[in-house]
């Protein structure tokens, strides 16, 4: 009967630390406007510099569509360091699917891209120790001389309650091949509970 008890309490504990988490990963989903700015940086890391054949058009007279098309995000990414890709090849695709995957058994099926029309581009927030941390694309900005990705990644702040879970969030996106130069720049914003 001892036993019994100990077992309903941590069953009991463990779903309220669920719950809260839950609560956490709503609250990232919230508007900015309960969000504080911390600071911005810029990051870029590209696994491929080789030119591309395949020029996307700009015209400002047009009232443009969004630039990407989210592909997948979460927040087992699999990938333990934070780093932002940019990916031309087939085979850089694959070698980063597998790579996020490597715990999964058997591996998801790659998304499909055309990489003579397309290219993908993949922010990883690294590995985070609680929950309530996530990372997103928000924006891509094309203009003549060039393209910024804008990328938000949040975190709790100090009265947030997450559970004690190693976390590894990240973002990919498709966009139409380009030959246009591209930027990150990173906004890091802490979520107030």
């Amino acid at each position: 009967m001892h036993i019994e008890r100990k077992m309903i309490i941590i069953l009991s504990v463990l779903l309220l630390v669920a719950i809260a988490s839950l609560a956490v990963m709503m609250a990232n989903n919230k508007s900015t406007d309960s969000l504080v700015v911390l600071k911005s940086n810029s990051i870029n890391k590209s696994i491929s510099q080789e030119p591309n054949n395949i020029v996307v058009n700009n015209t400002t007279s047009e009232i443009k569509e969004p630039l990407f098309q989210v592909i997948v995000n979460g927040v087992n990414g699999g990938d333990s360091e934070r780093g932002n890709y940019i990916l031309t090849k087939s085979t850089e695709w694959k070698d980063l699917w597998t790579k996020m995957n490597y715990d999964k058994s058997p591996i998801p099926a790659l998304p499909d891209v055309d990489f003579s029309k397309e290219i993908i581009i993949a922010v990883f927030q690294g590995r985070r120790y609680t929950s309530g941390y996530s990372i997103q694309i928000s924006n891509i900005d094309e203009k003549a001389n060039g393209i910024t990705i804008f990328v938000k990644e949040y975190s709790p702040g100090a009265n947030c309650i997450t559970s004690q879970v190693l976390t590894y969030p990240f973002y990919i996106v498709k966009i139409p091949r380009t030959t246009k130069d591209m930027g990150f720049s990173t906004e890091e914003i802490v979520v107030n509970c």
